[in-house]
């Protein structure tokens, strides 16, 4: 785990934070129309960042049970630079904040080091021109700032690696627990941020908090009233948090080749990202996008 203070980085009041990655660089499922769509979001406004949450490239290789001539198109050194390539954008308008160690990058270190370390993000830090170290381990806690360097809140991103699934029937139940599950593997890890993401599971997933119901009173009356998310002191309870799966840009299916999803009966995936809005240098929000 990395701890990243963002002064670096200093926020204005009002912006998005995309949570993106598993785009698997070197893969033909690789949706590359879609994760370029993606980019050119953030790039589309001028108060838009990007945390990338690992597995950019797909980092087979031949000594790997996974491995497939079919669909890797690419060496994974050629898949790294190709990464570069694709993340220069972000890069060049320091629109950036974070580039995760993925379980595929991490499948190479023992073999060829640590690819996004090594390769990756000192490639984008020349191009960005920032002394800021973009690498962030397989887990980082992010802590924002304002212009004045006060900070605003902090986020924990990891890339994951345990699953999210149901095999409930029904699909209410399904969802219900596949945002408690998500909401389980997260809520544990720290104590003191509004925003929990990972990735890994290659679904587009929010578990958001749910205001409780309670009642004040005067001497005459009874007020209904709401719990909210008040950041103060160190700790925010579970309940009050944003809890997110990144989803992935990862085909499942692709005609013509037996992909490794296809034969390994995995349900079809979900394209797409998260965008977590801030307002009066709050987070407010985190939703999903399907693409």
């Amino acid at each position: 785990m990395i701890i990243h203070q963002l002064k670096d980085y200093p926020m204005p009041e009002d912006y998005e934070l995309i949570f993106f990655g598993d785009n698997q660089e070197g893969n033909i499922a690789t949706a590359l129309e879609k994760y370029n769509e993606c980019i050119q979001y953030v790039l589309a406004a001028p108060n838009r960042y990007a945390i990338h949450m690992g597995d950019a490239i797909d980092a087979f290789w031949v000594d790997d049970k996974r491995y497939d001539p079919d669909t890797t198109t690419k060496t994974p050194i050629k898949q790294a630079n190709a990464a570069i390539k694709q993340l220069e954008p972000l890069a060049k308008e320091n629109r950036l904040l974070a580039v995760l160690l993925g379980n595929h990058e991490w499948a190479l270190i023992k073999k060829a080091g640590n690819l996004t370390e090594d390769i990756i993000c000192p490639e984008l830090r020349k191009i960005s021109g920032t002394t800021y170290p973009l690498y962030g381990t397989f887990s980082s806690l992010l802590t924002f700032y304002n212009q004045s360097l006060k900070a605003q809140f902090k986020i924990y991103a990891t890339h994951g690696r345990r699953t999210i699934t149901s095999v409930s029937p029904d699909p209410h139940r399904r969802l219900a627990y596949m945002q408690y599950r998500l909401k389980r593997l997260l809520e544990p890890m720290v104590g003191d941020c509004i925003c929990m993401v990972r990735g890994h599971s290659h679904i587009v997933l929010v578990t958001p908090p749910l205001p409780a119901l309670y009642l004040t009173s005067n001497e005459k009356n009874l007020k209904q009233n709401y719990t909210k998310t008040v950041i103060s002191g160190s700790y925010i309870p579970p309940d009050h948090r944003w809890y997110g799966c990144s989803g992935s840009f990862l085909k499942s299916l692709v005609p013509g080749v037996n992909t490794y999803s296809e034969m390994a009966e995995y349900a079809p995936t979900e394209l797409g990202y998260l965008i977590g809005e801030v307002g009066d240098g709050q987070f407010v929000n985190l939703r999903e996008v399907k693409i």
